[in-house]
């Protein structure tokens, strides 16, 4: 605790958006009633024309906070006018105890909805509405349709977060209506692939055959695929996003994810991309890096050919000059492949080898 102090106390005589946001997360080190001064502290040294930028992120970090915390902000949060105040409630009212969320993201609400001007909200508005919407209780159901009428060109994010809470709140038609409304069809395939893990199952099935003879007809579907695979994934199973990624030529990283989101397919799936990763030209290492998260899915040989393969491209123990920021990066992105070879050893091992050679640690 007398060091979080100590770095506090030296961070606050910087007074760079950075310090601010660094002390506001070391608050959490801190008893309450300091954690809050120094919250305070770090909201009110924000320059006004910063705030727009800063107050969201600051906000963001004191949501991790103790619930007390929390609300002492909140109250501090009184003194900002109402076109300022939203920045900082929207995301405050993640950090509410369960009990008194939604009733918070009420009040957050109706104070993003009061700056509508010409039946438009601001891109902060917008912003602080997608924070809203996932606490939003049912009776703001209303107050959330309207925001996306008003959310001109910022109209695709506000409508995905209200369409996905209007889904959890089971008014699903209104969800699907709602993304209907979308003047761009590109903008509706984009939002009703976020929406298909909020759908209830009775109705994912049949919007997943409709969702995926789109994606399969159109343009940008690998991105999609990619942003989506493992909620996806959860929500549908590994075989029905499986059988869309062959037929679209699914990127590394959304086959990865698909693994990674599914425990009882992940071995049979990271054999097939390990083995064919394995046979590509030894210039091509992008994918032998994307598979690395699911070392401890792979058999030990495949483990140790795939490391042998990536130190060998990285040739870092030859060349030590070669041991700049991006290597570091990589050899610290390997270490669980390191381990599902050789254990919590074989990390202390390699680290130790490379120290040797470079005198620094991963």
């Amino acid at each position: 605790m007398t060091a979080a102090r100590e770095a506090a106390a030296r961070l606050g005589r910087e007074r760079t958006k950075e310090s601010r946001l660094a002390r506001v997360s070391l608050a959490a080190l801190l008893p309450e009633t300091e954690a809050l001064d120094l919250g305070c502290h770090a909201f009110a040294q924000v320059q006004v024309d910063a705030r727009s930028d800063e107050l969201p992120r600051l906000s963001e970090a004191a949501a991790r906070l103790s619930p007390s915390v929390v609300r002492g902000l909140w109250a501090w949060s009184e003194a900002l006018p109402p076109s300022e105040r939203h920045l900082v409630l929207a995301r405050l009212a993640a950090g509410l105890p369960a009990a008194e969320r939604e009733a918070g993201a009420s009040e957050a609400l109706g104070l993003a909805l009061s700056l509508l001007s010409d039946d438009a909200l601001s891109p902060d508005a917008c912003w602080s509405i997608c924070a809203l919407a996932p606490h939003a209780p049912a009776g703001a159901a209303s107050a959330l349709i309207q925001a996306c009428a008003a959310a001109a060109s910022f109209r695709r994010p506000v409508v995905t977060a209200v369409a996905a809470r209007l889904c959890n709140l089971g008014r699903v038609e209104d969800a699907l209506a709602l993304v209907a409304t979308l003047p761009d069809a590109s903008y509706r395939i984009e939002v009703r692939s976020a929406l298909l893990a909020h759908l209830p199952a009775a109705v994912r099935e049949a919007a997943w055959a409709e969702l995926s003879g789109d994606l399969r007809a159109g343009d940008g579907a690998r991105t999609l695929l990619e942003r989506n695979a493992a909620a996806w994934t959860r929500a549908l199973g590994a075989d029905a996003v499986l059988d869309l990624s062959r037929e679209i030529g699914a990127t590394w990283p959304a086959l990865v994810a698909i693994a990674g989101a599914s425990p009882d397919h992940a071995p049979a799936i990271t054999r097939e991309l390990v083995e064919r990763a394995l046979e590509l030209p030894s210039d091509e290492d992008e994918p032998l890096f994307a598979l690395v998260p699911l070392a401890a899915s792979m058999t030990e040989p495949h483990a140790r050919r795939l490391c042998r393969r990536l130190l060998n491209d990285l040739d870092w123990k030859r060349h030590p000059d070669l041991l700049d920021d991006w290597t570091k990066d990589d050899l610290g992105h390997l270490a669980p492949l390191f381990a599902r070879v050789a254990g919590p050893r074989g990390v202390a091992e390699v680290a130790r080898e490379i120290a040797d050679v470079a005198r620094w640690l991963p």
